[in-house]
């Protein structure tokens, strides 16, 4: 089959790499992950502080056991090379410099394109989240969640064997406890309107949010 005879992108893109729509999508979740993750590794290493609408502390070995594993998490994403930070992706997009450039720019085009979708509904829904409110949010917290929310959708992270989903679980669970004892101080429960929720219930809220948006969404081009 000639170029021209593939009907977009999209079907270039999964005819030449032979990969399936899932597999895009969990590249695509990946790639949204790295950015969230190199946001909170930027903050932690220049020794920003980033102050929450609440009570919210990790205690110090908590703190060095996420920040240890996001870290290598993230140095084994970019080793892997096949996922592209935001950066990347808009240098590949916009480069016609070549014939070969071109053809790049049309295979990650896809990608590009449900990257873009993701990251309008993410800043939809945390706007109406937080509505008024100063918006907060846990860059590293809503990666964890996400592919978590990702592999429980029934796409697998197979391909990418360095994601650990048992180590992501161990993480989450330390947030987890975290929430349920706000929780308990603040009286918040299942019917607790979600602006009125935690940060991190919100996070996981946004997070479930995003994946299902994500893994229904179509290629309109």
């Amino acid at each position: 089959m000639k170029r021209s005879d593939y009907r977009n992108n999209l079907h270039l893109y999964l005819a030449t790499s032979g990969k399936t729509i899932k597999d895009l999508k969990v590249e695509v979740t990946l790639e949204f992950c790295l950015n969230l993750i190199s946001e909170y590794i930027k903050a932690e290493e220049g020794n920003i502080e980033i102050d929450y609408e609440e009570e919210y502390h990790l205690s110090d070995e908590e703190q060095k056991i996420i920040y240890t594993q996001v870290k290598q998490l993230e140095t084994k994403i970019l080793e892997q090379g096949q996922i592209y930070s935001l950066d990347v992706l808009q240098k590949v997009i916009s480069d016609t410099s070549s014939k070969q450039s071109i053809i790049k720019a049309q295979l990650v085009e896809p990608m590009s394109y449900f990257y873009n979708q993701l990251t309008k509904k993410f800043i939809s829904k945390i706007n109406y989240i937080f509505k008024n409110d100063k918006i907060y949010y846990v860059p590293e917290q809503l990666a964890l969640y996400m592919i978590i929310d990702m592999n429980e959708k029934g796409y697998s992270f197979k391909k990418f064997d360095f994601i650990e989903i048992d180590e992501i679980l161990e993480l989450i669970g330390i947030y987890n406890r975290i929430n349920l004892k706000l929780k308990r101080e603040k009286n918040i429960n299942l019917t607790t309107p979600i602006e009125k929720q935690t940060i991190i219930s919100k996070m996981q809220h946004l997070s479930a949010y995003l994946i299902n948006e994500l893994t229904k969404a179509k290629y309109k081009k």
